[in-house]
């Protein structure tokens, strides 16, 4: 994915030229580009997402939309990416580990970062017409079976494989900061996230959050099974969903936060953010044996009851991330009640699951 001469990191500095030589120079397309249309899409805070509606010359001869993603424009929001790392690991994702699992993610046309501003430009396939999930409303039980079963994809090819070491250098552990910095991070943020969502979240949620505070430290060390490439902030808004001849399928987006740690961790991460608690109270078994059996059919074979129990224990993961990510982006009424969603019902999850105990026995 060779770089133009120029590189634009600002999608209102697209011009149908510079976006022409991309996809000409990428073997996407062998016209000429006259004029381009773009339109913001998604909800992502810490990335723009921009489809632009292609007029080539002549018709036909390169791709009729493509997605760009840039840099956030809230500079608060925008610091935190550059800084966590979220814009280097997903431009190295697509340069050195997209080809080699199986993982349905849209082709990559351009990836390009600035290491001294932090800046990045992807140029990427569009996944229309599958549509988005939406981490507020859940989704149907197809849906998260679709999104589990992709997992695997994900998981695979690349399970307890020694050679992910050599992208330690921007390939974190799934959480980044480990240890003792992580634990002392979240009780420095729990009080504010509380104080914040005071009035709105479920009384049990918050009582939950508290008490997982005695534990986080032991928590945060854990790393039951195999490491192998995670997504770690696998959850609707991340999916795009779609109907074929085999029935609905899932594509993965946003790979700002790619790095290694138990496949389990993914699944329990999903399973709780993704699935109303009724729901999820329902089927989450079922899914976290499918996830088992399909990874048997790869040939990893795992126990079942050592998965469960793995699954049990990574499901803290969605909580965490609600409360931290909360703070360091920008505040928004739909990324507040998302948030808030995800903070809901991975607690739910970790009370229906018996997690505190099962922690504080450990």
């Amino acid at each position: 994915m060779p770089a133009p001469d120029e590189v634009v990191f600002d999608p209102d500095q697209v011009s149908a030229e510079w976006l022409g030589e991309v996809l000409v120079g990428a073997g996407e397309a062998t016209g000429t580009l006259n004029g381009l249309d773009g339109v913001h899409i998604g909800a992502g805070k810490v990335g723009d997402n921009v489809r632009f509606t292609l007029d080539w010359s002549p018709a036909g001869s390169g791709p009729a939309t493509v997605v760009g993603k840039f840099p956030s424009p809230d500079p608060m929001s925008r610091a935190a990416g550059a800084a966590l790392g979220n814009y280097e690991r997903e431009v190295r994702f697509y340069e050195l580990l997209a080809d080699t699992v199986a993982v349905r993610a849209p082709r990559c046309h351009l990836a390009h970062l600035d290491p001294a501003t932090g800046d990045f430009v992807l140029i990427l396939d569009d996944l229309a017409p599958a549509e988005v999930g939406d981490q507020i409303t859940g989704c149907s039980v197809e849906e998260a079976t679709a999104a589990v079963s992709e997992l695997v994809a994900l998981h695979a090819p690349r399970w307890g494989d020694p050679r992910l070491d050599d992208h330690r250098a921007w390939l974190g552990p799934r959480l980044v900061g480990g240890g003792q910095a992580l634990a002392d991070a979240w009780h420095m943020m729990l009080p504010g996230f509380l104080a914040r969502y005071e009035g709105r979240i479920d009384p049990q949620a918050a009582a939950m959050a508290t008490r997982f505070s005695e534990s986080v430290g032991r928590w945060v060390d854990l790393s039951p099974g195999d490491p192998t490439v995670t997504h770690n902030d696998y959850r609707l808004d991340n999916i795009l969903f779609g109907v074929d001849e085999d029935g609905t399928y899932a594509a993965v987006v946003d790979w700002q936060t790619v790095g290694t740690g138990p496949g389990i961790a993914d699944v329990s991460y999903f399973i709780g953010a993704g699935l109303v608690p009724e729901l999820r109270r329902e089927v989450e078994r079922d899914l976290v044996e499918r996830y088992v059996t399909l990874l048997a059919a790869t040939g990893i074979d795992t126990d079942p009851d050592d998965m469960w129990d793995a699954y049990r224990l990574t499901c803290p993961a969605g909580l965490v991330m609600a409360v931290f990510a909360s703070t360091v982006v920008a505040p928004g009424e739909r990324s507040d009640d998302m948030f808030l969603a995800m903070a809901e019902r991975h607690a739910l999850q970790m009370a229906d699951l018996g997690v505190p105990a099962m922690l504080e026995a450990m």
